[in-house]
């Protein structure tokens, strides 16, 4: 069986024609190949594919009468053949002077329907003068008014020659008379057609540019797995306001408030399964402890989008106290200093923390703010991207989707948005620490407890602690979970916090190292081997020490005088 709805959101032409030229293809399809955007018509796979829709007996009746009034004689010649052309162009083109337009359409069924009784019956029956007379009225050019029927006027007109005739030539003027009022009667008749002709134009027109703006302002399809539910009408604007979040009604209305027209919202929001165009660009860094992570940074126009819903709604939400990490005002030394000077420290590391929240969650988060489903669904798509690889098939290059969308390492976006889907874990495990005497933070994906109670077993907590990440969601990297006691270097975020927060002595010799290799290679060939800017990396982590601990910043500084020229 032919998959039509495949071949109608291809990019290729070629696709588009086939499913055209078949005549299985349902009206929807074809309404949809004729709405897509990016055609370019007056190509010659253009042509073929409006040449094999203007012929499709399913292509639905306002997209026909479009294609008579705007298109060449030759598709117009196209509709008149299609068993589904509207019976007004039919009347349209009978009432006309183009011999070939009505020759084509009198062949029509709906025309040969009309005419199932033979002319030479219907002559014999009604005499010349009937006959001449129902063909004017049938094809439109002579209205009779006042008359219950069509005999009852020629009845007059016979009486009217019979009188005629009785004067003995009289009325000699009678015929030029009565040949003047069908006249100016016809005039009037063609006159008042052209203007109903005008107005039917003018009204299809505008409301063929309507539906297009309708598409584009509720959008009802943002492709396959993510289009469920793209209504506008369930907003809640009495939650948004007691939340002081923005009114969004619709596309049109977020493109607006972004500053982007509703076709670039479109090409942002739209998800494809294979895309000729990537709106991330992709590279990796090193992680502290080995291995590299990839990160995913948005183009500019994407980077306004999620720059725009990070400020305007994702700030304006809520988080748990317990979360420290990208919130404003708080830092790793924070989250580090809850845990100072304990005698137990847990940390539990979540696994792919950022991918493993997908769409349907995020799309679920902006949708319990209070947007309608159809506004959630794009700020849910802007905010999400699936994993893709690069391929080329035909010499063209793709980026296939390899899963669901998710949330991008990289996007301005992503942070502010586990924060508050995580509100509820950290509800839970914040309850927990304190039912049981534990102090609880999580910093993104490092979640940490502590206690000053050296008899208490931290199974119990590990155990519930596991629960709790499962049934919200997340999973465990079981191979990061460390129980620390006293003596042991306990460190949380990259910070000892046995007694005085500082940086490990690890940490200080690796750093030591880079100091000693910059100075002895230079800046450009440091930069080369660590795949970063060498002075921007010195500086921060300079930085970072001196926030931790200023006294072991000073020790560095006053060693590598130098560093505090860069």
């Amino acid at each position: 069986m032919t998959n039509f709805k495949k071949l109608a959101k291809s990019s290729r032409m070629s696709d588009k024609i086939v499913a055209a030229k078949d005549l299985s293809c349902p009206a929807n399809i074809l309404d949809q190949i004729i709405l897509s955007p990016n055609i370019s018509w007056e190509s010659e796979s253009g042509k073929i594919l409006i040449d094999a829709i203007s012929l499709h007996p399913n292509c639905p009746s306002e997209h026909l009468s479009y294609i008579f009034e705007n298109r060449p004689e030759s598709l117009q010649l196209n509709v008149l053949q299609n068993p589904g052309c509207p019976v007004d162009i039919l009347d349209q083109v009978l009432a006309g002077d183009n011999s070939n337009l009505i020759q084509i359409a009198l062949q029509h069924p709906e025309c040969r329907k009309r005419n199932r009784e033979h002319w030479r019956t219907r002559l014999r029956r009604l005499g010349k003068e009937f006959f001449e007379l129902d063909e004017m009225v049938r094809l439109g050019f002579v209205e009779l008014d006042g008359l219950e029927n069509l005999e009852e006027s020629y009845q007059e007109l016979t009486r009217l020659k019979k009188w005629k005739k009785e004067l003995n030539g009289q009325l000699d003027d009678f015929e030029v008379m009565l040949k003047k009022v069908h006249s100016l009667r016809i005039e009037r008749i063609q006159k008042k057609r052209e203007k109903r002709k005008k107005e039917k134009e003018s009204e299809k027109k505008l409301a063929w540019e309507k539906e297009i703006l309708r598409k584009k302002i509720t959008p009802t399809y943002l492709g396959s797995d993510v289009s469920k539910g793209l209504e506008y009408d369930s907003i809640r604007k009495d939650v948004l306001k007691k939340s002081r979040l923005p009114i969004i009604n619709n596309a049109g209305d977020l493109a607006k408030k972004i500053g982007i027209t509703s076709e670039e919202l479109a090409w942002l929001s739209y998800h494809r399964k294979a895309n000729t165009i990537d709106h991330y660009v992709h590279f990796t860094i090193p992680k502290r402890k080995g291995g590299y992570r990839t990160i995913s940074s948005p183009k500019p126009l994407l980077r306004q989008a999620q720059r725009w819903v990070l400020e305007k709604i994702l700030t304006k939400v809520k988080v748990n106290s317990a979360a420290t990490g990208f919130v404003v005002g708080k830092s790793i030394v924070d989250n580090a200093r809850v845990h100072q000077r304990k005698k137990i420290v847990l940390r539990i590391d979540l696994k792919d923390f950022f991918p493993s929240i997908k769409f349907n969650r995020v799309k679920g988060m902006f949708h319990s703010f209070g947007y309608s489903e159809g506004v959630s669904t794009i700020l849910g798509l802007i905010a999400t991207e699936s994993e893709r690889k690069e391929v080329v098939f035909n010499g063209k290059k793709y980026f296939v989707a390899l899963d669901e969308r998710r949330l991008p390492q990289g996007a301005c976006t992503s942070p502010a948005i586990s924060n508050i889907i995580s509100r509820e874990l950290d509800s839970r495990l914040y309850g927990l620490g304190g039912k049981l005497g534990w102090d609880y933070t999580r910093y993104a994906d490092d979640i940490v407890f502590s206690t000053k109670d050296d008899t208490v077993s931290a199974t119990s907590v590990i155990k519930t602690t596991q629960r709790i990440i499962f049934e919200e969601g997340f999973l465990i990297n079981d191979a990061k979970t460390m129980v620390m006691r006293p003596h042991q270097r306990q460190i949380v975020t990259g910070i000892v916090v046995n007694n005085e927060l500082k940086i490990s002595r690890r940490d200080i010799r690796k750093y030591r190292a880079f100091l000693h290799q910059y100075k002895k290679i230079g800046k450009l060939k440091m930069t080369k081997k660590i795949g970063r800017n060498a002075d921007a990396f010195a500086k921060g982590y300079l930085s970072f020490i001196n926030m931790v601990n200023d006294e072991q910043a000073d020790k560095l500084t006053s060693k590598y005088k130098w560093l505090s020229k860069l």
